[in-house]
């Protein structure tokens, strides 16, 4: 039998399923979107989440890496061009290996993805505050896993949620009552 090393996803049981497909209208910004009809997720506790109709979502907030990237890999090739000393040569090198790994990440995780469903369960959550930050992302973890995402996605996704999602759950949203009608 191979060696296997087990990893933290590998202990959770596979989620019980989102109960309904999400049903989505770009908003006018072309960087929201509006639930059309509402869906639930059950987690693997038993705990039913729903997303209703009316629920303005931004799917992953995943910044666009494009220009971050292409901007570090010019500063790496004007680095190498220019200066002729050779740990200089090492550092350019660096930061040219930086920012092409940010222009691959960006083609490979936008915020519509495998994992969308995910995001706005997520987003729903953060911005409702029903729920504990760290059972908010241990859901998105949980259900991304349940989408089939591909594990390097659900790490590096997971692991940005973990670093910077302080700051989205903290903060009051812009709208507080989530893009829904008022008598909800």
């Amino acid at each position: 039998m191979p060696f296997r090393m087990s990893t933290a996803l590998d202990a959770l049981p596979m989620p019980k399923d989102f109960q309904n497909d999400l049903d989505v209208t770009p908003m006018p910004d072309a960087k929201r979107w509006r639930v059309n009809r509402g869906f639930t997720y059950v987690a693997n506790d038993g705990q039913e989440i729903h997303v209703p109709t009316g629920f303005i979502t931004d799917f992953a907030s995943i910044p666009d890496l494009v220009p971050v990237g292409a901007i570090l890999m010019l500063c790496g090739a004007l680095l190498l061009w220019w200066h002729p000393w050779a740990w200089l040569i090492t550092a350019a090198w660096i930061v040219e290996v930086v920012g092409f790994i940010l222009v691959w990440l960006s083609d490979r995780l936008r915020p519509w993805g495998i994992y969308g469903k995910a995001a706005v369960i997520h987003d729903w959550i953060y911005r409702t505050q029903l729920y504990v930050r760290g059972y908010a992302d241990r859901i998105l973890r949980e259900a991304m896993l349940c989408l089939q995402t591909p594990r390097w996605q659900i790490y590096l996704i997971y692991f940005f949620v973990w670093l910077l999602g302080w700051w989205a759950y903290t903060h009051e949203p812009e709208d507080p009552l989530c893009g829904l009608p008022k008598e909800i």
